[in-house]
């Protein structure tokens, strides 16, 4: 049987300008329930909507700060969320510049933003500061994330931290897909535009939880940065 996950997100304030349109895009509000907010994608009663967001839909309306992790040894929800409340009063929100719909390696859609220092220096902040709280990987997760196709660099973060994709090879991003489909992401850069008028800010972090592999991500503690 597989072991509870937390993870670390960044999940916009709720009924703010982003969170509408991630539950819009995903079909799904924060806790974790089907939404029917929002136009639909292709056919009416949102089939081919909900096949599109499917993969994103499980881990909800998110960007990966700290990727999920199993509890170290002696460490607790209560050590974890105690931890995260006082890592938010000391950290500031950091602006997401250009957030938009893109294509990601021709692989999937996600919002993605222009690349800072500031960013960058939070995000790796947070995988260290919560380092001590992760189970070492076992061989399977390991071997799910591919190492042989990693670079040198990603490798050495997979080994060190868990996952490849942390410090300069970090970047911002929100999935809203499990395919790069050109029409879908048609329709998701005009809600976008829609839906978000405003610049984006990185200010609250989540602390998301999975009782086991099969059962979607929800959120169970939310703080606002600074």
């Amino acid at each position: 049987m597989s072991k509870p996950r937390y993870a670390l997100y960044f999940s916009p304030a709720d009924q703010s300008p982003l969170a509408v349109f991630g539950e819009q895009a995903l079909k799904r509000c924060p806790d974790g329930r089907e939404s029917n907010a929002g136009p639909v994608f292709g056919l009416r009663d949102g089939t081919e909507h909900r096949r599109l967001a499917a993969f994103p839909r499980h881990y909800g309306f998110h960007a990966t700060l700290k990727a999920p992790f199993e509890l170290a040894d002696g460490k607790g929800e209560t050590q974890l969320q105690e931890t995260l409340e006082r890592f938010c009063k000391r950290h500031r929100a950091v602006d997401l510049p250009d957030l938009g719909v893109q294509r990601v390696q021709e692989r999937f859609l996600a919002l993605t933003c222009e690349r800072h220092n500031d960013l960058q220096a939070l995000a790796f902040a947070i995988v260290r500061g919560f380092e001590s709280f992760r189970a070492p990987l076992n061989a399977s997760d390991r071997a799910r994330r591919k190492p042989e196709q990693l670079s040198d660099v990603e490798r050495s973060n997979l080994d060190r931290f868990g996952y490849p994709y942390v410090g300069e090879a970090f970047a911002f991003h929100m999935t809203l897909s499990g395919a790069a489909d050109p029409v879908f992401q048609a329709f998701l850069e005009d809600l976008f535009a829609q839906t978000v008028k405003q610049p984006v800010r990185l200010d609250h972090l989540g602390l998301f939880f999975q009782p086991d592999r099969d059962s979607p991500f929800v959120r169970i503690a939310h703080h606002r940065l600074g």
